[in-house]
């Protein structure tokens, strides 16, 4: 009987060619390659392609992933690394040479390969490099991990797609980039620095640095945070700028509290002004015309603050019925919430929403003073009514909030931004006041119509780093590889540029805490967890901030009177992706579920919880059995040592009432949360909850 190889060739077909698979993909993983061989049940045909048996075995490794077996998930990575193995060696023409891959395959070769890297490969000592890249580093990848790597970050060939590096190569080329701001006599030593941290999983820049940080006009920053001023110029300049960095990938925080009401004054002519809606829906259409380099909508989330008019039809806009002139269901939602409005649903009285042209000193105000402000707006209208160009409009507290907890209900959103918690904890209140966050709420430094903030993110991974010996070595080199993206990376908006290199502003975060706690059979949400964060996350505090002053000490402060290199150092980001190369759970959050079914390109297959076994099992526990308050009450303490802040969803069951969801949200506020995410329900999840993170795929850690 004879096989098609890749090369199409064909030849007798040879068992022994499956078994040395078979063997080499359970070695030191405690499996049985007669398992996995027996449970193929291969059906063989002449002229059978050995791509397709290669499929089989692949398929079948994953179906046999289990609690009791939980690394056939490892030893279904290695048979798809068998397949990018000889796809890759076929692109560099190798085909033939014998040898391992990284063998046939060195650096040389790759630097020759990849005329369109952003930094020259002969400032490094290729050869030393070459030699200091660890082959047996891929098999800490998972299968999910595998084909993570090769469907979005290995470089491809633009013409016919195929793979042209390895994942080690992979990593290496990143640290090489990473590394060329360091002195040139420490460049090869800094490489071999980061690629060890890297290849070894303990830490990861997050997707844009990893997908194009090697890669002309690569922008590496996940996203951008913005404020839309009330006048024509600075409304089409918030267009502009969104459509620049949409088509680098760049996602979107705005804000647009500060543009007039609906009815309000235009030209000294009363009733004039169309309100925000119509030009949301604009922003809507932008992120639908200018698409994420091909490949996804732009992402773009708006936010006003909860008193603006206009706030009710802003509840509106991703309804499904209504005039569709008033909708815009591609946009994301976030609301601006004030410490007084809350006051005010607990106490259930009135509250006025004002047009911002008649008060724009709220907007500019937090915490007292902006109490003082808002209690003066509402004195003035009772006295002096006619000041107003538009009659502020008076409402019952409560039924606005019923408003909003219904459609956060219903759709997950609006993200709720806890204005006066974010400005009261802000260190740096000289650069202005918070307004709102980016895309997926974790980024809390001013923005304006002058300034616009950029989003650099990474992640620690707490499955493998998490004593103090292990943060101690892994975080400053972790700050140094994303203070080093500061001055690398492309600036797809060119205002945005000025202000990163001034604040020098990071966001290291976290991923595995869920992992960690399992593996130290630890139930979520307990005093226990709650002890271990607390050490853990203030451990992570002193020493980044520490990493940050060795930095400054070494490469200058960003600012004079700071000791710091980093204006702002820490913040926790959803990490869906960045989680997958690592092999464990995402950020901070429990998972969703224990045991789940995957399906892709090779069919469906189940998939289990992180290093799932019998005695961690049953301290994976489900987000949605966790206590909220909980939930909310160990983001609280993380939150005492993130400078910035922390992407936290709720999750609730579908019987859930509305009490529930309303004690949680003012338990949020009063825990001094400064932002809650998505409001997940298992009526709107789906099995593998990836759905969202793809759509905001810039931030995924």
């Amino acid at each position: 009987m004879f096989v098609v190889k890749r090369d199409n060739s064909r030849e007798l077909h040879d068992s022994s060619n499956i078994r040395k698979q078979t063997i080499a993909c359970v070695e030191d993983l405690n499996l049985s390659y007669e398992k996995l061989e027996l449970e193929a049940q291969i059906s063989f045909v002449d002229g059978m392609k050995t791509s397709n048996i290669q499929k089989i075995l692949t398929l079948t490794a994953l179906n046999l992933n289990s609690i009791d077996e939980p690394n056939w998930i490892y030893a279904a990575g290695r048979l798809e690394l068998y397949n990018l193995y000889h796809n890759t060696k076929k692109v560099y023409d190798v085909s033939k040479k014998r040898g391992q891959v990284y063998d046939a395959i060195n650096l040389f070769d790759y630097a020759k390969k990849h005329s369109e890297l952003t930094y020259d490969p002969y400032m490094f000592d290729l050869a030393e490099l070459n030699d200091y890249i660890d082959p047996e580093r891929d098999k800490l990848f998972t299968y999910l991990g595998v084909e993570t790597l090769i469907k979005r970050y290995l470089l491809k060939d633009k013409q016919t797609g195929f793979v042209t590096e390895l994942p080690q190569h992979f990593l290496m080329s990143l640290a090489m980039f990473l590394a060329s701001k360091e002195e040139a006599t420490k460049r090869t030593e800094w490489a071999k620095i980061f690629y060890n941290q890297m290849s070894l999983l303990k830490f990861l820049p997050a997707t844009p640095t990893l997908s194009n940080g090697r890669v002309l006009n690569g922008n590496c920053m996940s996203c951008a945070v913005g404020s839309t001023p009330d006048n024509l110029e600075g409304i089409f300049n918030t267009y502009s700028e969104q459509a620049q960095g949409s088509k680098h990938g760049t996602g979107f925080g705005w804000d647009w509290t500060r543009v007039r009401a609906l009815g309000g004054i235009i030209n000294n002519t009363k009733d004039a002004s169309g309100g925000l809606i119509p030009w949301l829906k604009i922003e809507n259409d932008i992120a639908v015309a200018v698409d994420q380099l091909g490949v996804r909508l732009g992402a773009i989330a708006v936010s006003i603050e909860v008193w603006h008019k206009d706030v009710i039809d802003y509840l509106d806009l991703k309804k499904n019925s209504g005039e569709e002139k008033r909708r815009a269901k591609e946009l994301f939602i976030a609301l601006s919430i004030t410490d007084i409005f809350m006051r005010r649903v607990e106490t259930e009285k009135d509250f006025t929403l004002f047009d911002p042209y008649d008060v724009p000193e709220l907007s500019e105000t937090f915490g007292a003073a902006h109490e003082i402000a808002y209690l003066n707006a509402e004195n003035r209208f009772k006295l002096e009514p006619e000041s107003f160009t538009n009659e502020p409009l008076v409402i019952n507290a409560k039924s606005l909030y019923k408003r909003m907890q219904t459609v956060y209900w219903e759709t997950g959103m609006p993200f709720l931004i806890f204005k006066d918690n974010a400005n009261i904890a802000h260190q740096n209140k000289r650069e202005g006041v918070i307004r709102s966050s980016n895309l997926c709420t974790e980024i809390f430094q001013p923005a304006s119509e002058n300034k616009t903030i950029l989003c650099n993110l990474g992640s620690i991974n707490l499955s493998k780093c998490n004593s103090v010996e292990d943060l101690k070595e892994t975080i400053p080199i972790a700050m140094r590889m994303l203070d080093n993206v500061v001055d690398l990376n492309y600036y797809a908006i060119p205002k945005s540029e000025k202000n990163q290199k001034r604040t020098r502003a990071i966001g290291l975060g976290i991923a595995g805490e869920a992992e960690m706690i399992a593996n130290k059979q630890m139930m979520y949400g307990s005093k226990e967890h709650k002890n271990l964060i607390r050490e853990l996350y203030s451990n992570f505090a002193e020493i980044s901030d520490k990493a940050s002053k060795e930095l400054g000490a070494e490469k200058g402060t960003w600012n004079e009177d700071s000791p710091y290199r980093n204006a702002y150092r820490r913040a926790i980001a959803p990490t869906s992706s960045v989680s997958i190369l690592f092999g464990t759970t995402a950020m901070h959050e429990p998972v969703y579920n224990k045991i789940w079914i995957e399906d892709n390109k090779l069919g469906a297959f189940k998939m289990t919880a992180p290093n799932i076994t019998a005695d961690n099992y049953n301290f994976y526990v489900n987000a949605y059995d966790v206590n909220q308050q909980d939930m909310v009450e160990c983001t609280s303490i993380r939150q005492e040592f993130i400078d910035q802040g922390i992407s936290h969803n709720l999750y609730f069951r579908p019987g859930a009432s509305g009490k529930e969801v309303y004690d949680t949200i003012m338990y949020a506020w009063k825990k001094e949360l400064k932002s809650l995410y998505y409001l997940r329900s298992e009526s709107l999840d789906i099995q593998e909850p990836r759905e969202y993170v793809i759509k905001c795929y810039g931030c995924e850690g």
